[in-house]
């Protein structure tokens, strides 16, 4: 299942009157202080039957002071541990989105969101939020196959994988697309944030306000259940979670008769998966991984059917195409 809310990027400059009238604002003095920020993508709420991963914001958004990290060591240290100003939205290179980085934010109070600016060109090293091992601890890789096949100890099959698909992060995070809107940001750090001589910055200071708020929380099973309470009981009923769902396709050479059982290895399967996931909801890079067996496993099943003596085969061919295989969904797995 997945959560879904509208996300919203803005960039807030902090000045004195600003924080003296706190919560009164009107449209006016909104637009004065706030610069929106269009083209972005969000790190959305997952959920599986015992577990929920991802992020979200607040009901209201998170706001943080602005800091670019532009040295790893030293830009941490100052973020997570000497700072006056916490809490911090960062704002990354795409270079430095690694699961390593990563670690070290979660679970700080002192983080309240992170921005990645998109790669351009893609990182040299590669990147994959998923597993080492995909589907990990299922199927042939639970152990009961034998400790050659058990977490994919003879053959990883994805050794850039980070595995941060599958944590549960307690802060929004956004991918920013647009290096004009990057600019802005790092130009309102450097005037107003940016740390001189050791000494932290006095206001006025950038800040950024995150909001992705998403009503799914713990789990697949309790977040249907809140939806179906919601429908049976409200004359206007609010969806808190959608079913992640779709068709598989499947084509056999020679026809099946679906009452009759077939003979033992009469059928050759031939199947691939026509799905993929990816950390910021949809910006699917991934998909590319798909379209290799896709159209290898097409051009077969279109080459056997126009082969003359295709019917006359020992066995029957079924061509298989699944969706829900990523293994962050596994539901034909």
């Amino acid at each position: 299942a997945v959560a879904l809310s509208g996300g919203k990027c803005l960039l807030i400059e902090f000045v004195s009157f600003f924080l003296s009238i706190g919560s009164v604002r009107c449209n006016s003095v909104e637009r004065k202080i706030y610069i929106p920020l269009n083209r972005t993508a969000t790190c959305v709420r997952l959920l599986n039957a015992t577990h929920q991963i991802g992020c979200q914001s607040s009901l209201n958004g998170d706001t943080g002071i602005i800091h670019v990290v532009e040295d790893e060591e030293v830009d941490l240290k100052w973020v997570l541990e000497e700072g006056p100003h916490a809490p911090y939205v960062l704002l990354l290179d795409g270079e430095l989105f690694t699961g390593e980085l990563m670690q070290r934010l979660k679970g700080s109070s002192r983080i309240s969101g992170l921005a990645v600016a998109i790669a351009k060109p893609s990182p040299s090293r590669g990147f994959s939020p998923g597993l080492k091992c995909p589907n990990d601890g299922f199927g042939v890789y639970n152990g009961s196959y034998g400790p050659e096949f058990a977490h994919c100890n003879v053959t990883a099959w994805n050794l850039l994988g980070n595995g941060l698909s599958y944590q549960d992060f307690g802060f929004p995070i956004f991918l920013l697309q647009d290096q004009n809107e990057t600019e802005v940001i790092k130009q309102c750090f450097q005037t107003y944030n940016r740390p001189r001589g050791g000494s932290a910055p006095q206001y006025p200071l950038c800040a950024m306000q995150l909001s992705s708020h998403m009503h799914a929380v713990t789990s697949t099973v309790t977040c249907m259940r809140r939806s179906a309470i919601q429908s049976t009981f409200s004359l206007n009923p609010e969806v808190v979670c959608d079913p992640l769902t779709d068709f598989n396709v499947w084509s056999a050479v020679k026809p099946i008769n679906e009452s009759d059982k077939p003979p033992p290895d009469s059928i050759v399967m031939a199947a691939a998966r026509i799905d993929s996931h990816s950390f910021f909801w949809n910006v699917a890079p991934g998909a590319e991984s798909a379209v290799g067996s896709f159209v290898t496993l097409l051009a077969a099943a279109e080459a056997i059917h126009k082969a003359p003596r295709a019917q006359a085969l020992p066995r029957n061919i079924l061509f298989a195409f699944f969706q829900g295989v990523s293994p962050i969904i596994s539901s034909s797995s």
